[in-house]
């Protein structure tokens, strides 16, 4: 192949055409690599999201349950019968029977003398408009226990609330939720620590934590406490207390994550969404860069003075800056899918390898990389002048 850095061919119409596909391509890749960049932050704050949607979906829970007490017949009949069923430890409350009476009735009978009366043709004196008696045959009364079937929910909302791990990672969303949060779990902590004193209904408030304590660690409360010692009334405070806005329909479904702001083109607000699509797109373009990287290097003249190649074989440091920028969609690939951990956005980063090995190899085979050192112009070579006849 010839030196195309030491003949300085002019560029042809193709190998312009050529170059300037590559720029547009190569430069919309690095703005989509840019992108996915800018998305790992989102993608190392999901997992706290996660959680963050475990809480609130406990919380609604809770409150649910606890409000649909006033509705429940059961309860209602266990609290007649039972003052202070308001101040029960809910570990009281879960295996409880309550007597239920069901009432059953007999079908409907008319005597048999009433029956040929009805079959009788109407007397003129008879009013039609009075309706027949309807006798009951009898009424029986049976009593049967039933179980308070909204107070395991209510146990299991308690339970999941006290998982330190959850706490802690939603705290870790926004100062909103800190605030909150901190909030919630001390009003617990008063309103355990105050029964504990009130009537010795456990030993310890918190679990004994041996392991290092960040700044949004939230200590676990013994369970024989949180069970043993709030009542249906601390509960009724708590379920209400710091309860989370949603001003967001998805939050209602446990889909809590912030909207993505990066958006070279158009992106969806999604997380995941918005990684696929700007994958995708990067593999597209760089199969473009690709395809039009072929088309230069058919060229007689390669890499052809004045070509985006030819720019930058100039030096040693060109052509580093041109090899990074060629891998550089790869290793952003790659780090938003490590950061990511998802199959989808793993299955797209082959791909892209794929295309960044296909330029790579391209560019490669016509010896690209190698640095060719531009040789000086020799200099023109001069005429000799005839010679001066020596005048003696």
């Amino acid at each position: 192949m010839p030196d195309a850095l030491t003949t300085n061919p002019e560029p042809s119409t193709a190998d312009t055409a050529a170059s300037n596909a590559c720029t547009r391509s190569g430069a919309f890749a690095l703005l989509l690599s840019t992108a996915l960049v800018l998305l790992i932050p989102y993608w190392i704050q999901r997992p706290n999201e996660i959680e963050l949607g475990r809480y609130i979906m406990a919380r609604s829970n809770l409150s649910f349950q606890i409000d649909a007490l006033d509705t429940n017949q059961i309860w209602q009949i266990y609290k007649n019968s039972h003052e202070n069923a308001e101040l029960t430890p809910i570990s009281q409350l879960i295996d409880v029977d309550v007597p239920v009476t069901f009432t059953s009735v007999g079908k409907v009978t008319t005597p048999p003398n009433r029956q040929k009366m009805q079959n009788a043709p109407a007397s003129p004196r008879q009013n039609p408009s009075v309706p027949n008696p309807i006798f009951l045959s009898a009424v029986a009364q049976t009593t049967a226990p039933m179980k308070l079937s909204n107070m395991s929910t209510v146990r299991d909302s308690l339970i999941l609330l006290d998982d330190a791990e959850m706490l802690s990672r939603s705290r870790r969303v926004g100062n909103f939720f800190n605030i909150s949060i901190v909030r919630w779990v001390q009003k617990r902590s008063d309103l355990t620590y105050r029964r504990i004193i009130a009537n010795s209904c456990a030993a310890e408030l918190e679990v004994p934590n041996k392991t290092k304590r960040s700044d949004y660690f939230i200590p676990t409360l013994a369970k024989d406490a949180l069970l043993n010692c709030l009542t249906i009334s601390d509960i009724r405070e708590l379920a209400h207390f710091e309860l989370p806005a949603f001003s967001d329909p998805a939050q209602l479904q446990g889909r809590v994550q912030s909207e993505v702001q990066v958006s070279p083109g158009t992106l969806p607000k999604d997380l995941l969404s918005a990684s696929i699509v700007a994958q995708m797109l990067l593999f597209f373009v760089i199969v473009h860069f690709a395809a039009y990287a072929r088309e230069a290097v058919l060229s007689a003249h390669f890499p052809a003075r004045g070509t985006l190649f030819g720019a930058f074989a100039q030096s040693r440091w060109t052509l580093l800056v041109l090899l990074l920028a060629i891998w550089t969609p790869l290793a952003a690939s790659i780090a938003v899918t490590l950061t990511s951990r998802n199959w989808i956005l793993a299955a797209c980063s082959v791909l892209i390898f794929g295309a960044v090995v296909l330029v790579y190899l391209t560019l490669q085979h016509h010896s690209y990389f190698r640095f060719r050192r531009q040789e000086p112009e020799s200099p023109v070579a001069t005429t000799p002048s005839s010679p001066v006849p020596y005048d003696a």
